[in-house]
């Protein structure tokens, strides 16, 4: 059959949903991950050298969110 046009695949709505989904968790996934850098960029210009988001410096923020200091030693681990 020469001459006749390939039909066009429409999208259900199941997957049209889908991939409206997947989308947006990319965009979460994208704005967690600026506000993350914004954080560590922050502490660093401020002087602490800690892993925000591993269990001990989630501690640390909460100590400096609550305005205590951290010490030297605790501002370098």
């Amino acid at each position: 059959m020469t001459g006749v046009i390939k039909g066009s695949y429409i999208l259900t709505g199941e997957i049209k949903e889908l991939r409206e989904l997947t989308r947006y968790r990319e965009s979460l996934v994208e704005k967690i991950t600026q506000v993350k850098n914004e954080i560590r960029k922050i502490l660093e210009f401020a002087g602490y050298k800690i892993q925000p988001f591993d269990k001990k410096g989630r501690q640390l923020l909460e100590k400096l969110a609550k305005g205590e200091e951290l010490s030297k030693k605790r501002r370098t681990s």
